[in-house]
């Protein structure tokens, strides 16, 4: 676990460039800001695709306490590391769902290149 550079605190792995990379360069600004912008403490919101959670913690801390944050990520390496993230901080705001989000119901194959959150499926 290690804290960005404005403090939340991230689970990531260091064996992957794209989750290091976070660390390094301004992750999505405007989209950040809308965020900011929308969300005020006791809201419920969804975050589809979480990744290592950067968004979603931004959105725990947001909503606050009485808040709720379901980060939904479909990647099971990855969502090991929100559930080691969000056990830790934030308890009780975010829920994890190993999960994909498409426009339709079913299941499908997740493939993803070998780099990836060191699991290739």
């Amino acid at each position: 676990m290690v804290n960005t550079p404005d403090g939340l605190p991230i689970t990531i792995n260091c064996s992957d460039y794209g989750q290091c990379m976070l660390f390094f360069f301004a992750y999505c600004p405007e989209l950040r800001a809308l965020i900011t912008d929308i969300l005020r403490p006791g809201d419920l919101c969804f975050d589809l695709g979480a990744n290592v959670g950067l968004l979603t913690a931004i959105m725990a801390q947001l909503v606050g306490s009485a808040g709720k944050v379901i980060a939904v990520e479909p990647n099971p390496a990855v969502t090991a590391q929100l559930s080691h993230t969000f056990s830790r901080c934030f308890q009780g705001r975010v829920s994890v769902v190993q999960a994909g989000v498409t426009g339709g119901e079913g299941t499908d194959r997740l493939l993803m290149p070998g780099f990836s959150g060191g699991v290739q499926h």
